[in-house]
């Protein structure tokens, strides 16, 4: 059997969280955590603005799934921090090579 990519994870994890949800859970937190672990790069930025503004209404009308809110929110910016960093790696493998080749030539 072929291994499995963590990427091919990501939908069935999102769905059983999802299908965990309290009762009463406005839809844009599970849409937020959804989003959040799914689509790639927009999700992120999706989840951290959906689940606060899935949060800031829990809170506002007492309703359960704060929690799912949350979640969405921290798994968004933990995300986002790792694509950051991603990016920030791979400019520095490109960028310093070429600097230091511009300044090696002249």
């Amino acid at each position: 059997m072929p291994p499995v990519s963590p990427l091919a994870l990501r939908a069935p994890v999102a769905a059983l969280l999802a299908s965990r949800a309290p009762a009463g859970t406005p839809p844009e937190a599970v849409a937020a955590l959804v989003l959040a672990l799914v689509v790639p790069v927009v999700g992120p930025v999706l989840g951290v603005v959906l689940g606060r503004s899935a949060r800031r209404r829990c809170d506002a009308e007492h309703l359960p799934g704060r929690e799912v809110a949350l979640a969405a929110e921290v798994v968004g910016w933990s995300l986002l921090g790792v694509l950051g960093l991603g990016v920030l790696v791979v400019a520095l493998l490109v960028v310093v090579p070429l600097v230091w080749l511009a300044g090696a030539g002249g």
